[in-house]
């Protein structure tokens, strides 16, 4: 396992798995990243038995990480970059590899502890992250452009004066199929360039559609 965490400054901060790996800290423990909890609000019916479900929601994830720096003349070092960078106004992204797949989650320090050591002993800390939404993302990118324009136009360049040649080919796809590898439904972004005049924009899914009801001349997103 390694663990890499981003704070929204993009300093960086690594805790390893292994005493081969490159970060100064190694993990001793860890626990959330395997486990989520399920709420659900009942109401009890009045002619039968058991429960109606009303309402259901995935509690926010805790991950709590214990580390300790791998070579013990660098703890004091160690230990004052660790106050430096765990700091509670900042946000955090966490990319957890494990079995060579890295997903990533956005999270808040809850608590932190790195208290002083002796000479002898290594210095360690206990992290506790609450990651307001639960679920892990994948660092793939599904997008697709279904306005993409294929560039024609190199050297050497041969020139077939009584034919023309061709600098670009346009390719505008009307239907475009993009796979989701992970276990919960999600929502498509679509964002909407123009480079010229567009009137009435609009985007179809299922027989139903939305329409931005405005003309266009730079950048949009929806």
């Amino acid at each position: 396992m390694y663990i890499k965490i981003i704070r929204q400054d993009q300093k960086q901060f690594e805790l390893g798995g292994s005493i081969r790996d490159d970060a100064d800290w190694g993990v001793t423990k860890i626990s959330g990243i395997g486990e989520y909890r399920n709420v659900l609000d009942t109401v009890i019916p009045a002619v039968r038995d058991g429960v109606d479900i009303t309402h259901e929601r995935v509690e926010a994830r805790h991950i709590d990480i214990t580390a300790s720096v791998k070579r013990r003349r660098e703890g004091a070092t160690e230990r004052r970059r660790a106050l430096s960078f765990f700091n509670p106004k900042y946000d955090y992204t966490v990319y957890i590899t494990k079995d060579d797949e890295t997903r990533w989650i956005p999270a808040r320090i809850e608590q932190f502890q790195c208290p002083e050591q002796k000479a002898e002993n290594h210095v360690s800390l206990i992290l506790s992250l609450i990651c307001p939404d639960p679920f892990f993302y994948s660092l793939d990118n599904y997008g697709k452009n279904i306005a993409a324009i294929t560039g024609c136009f190199g050297f050497p360049y041969i020139s077939p004066i009584s034919k023309g040649f061709r600098v670009g080919v346009y390719n505008f796809a009307k239907q475009v199929e993009i796979e989701n590898l992970g276990d919960v439904s999600t929502y498509a972004k679509v964002i909407i360039k123009a480079d010229g005049i567009v009137v009435n924009p609009k985007i179809m899914q299922n027989g139903e559609f939305i329409r931005l009801c405005s003309g266009m001349r730079q950048c949009m997103a929806l």
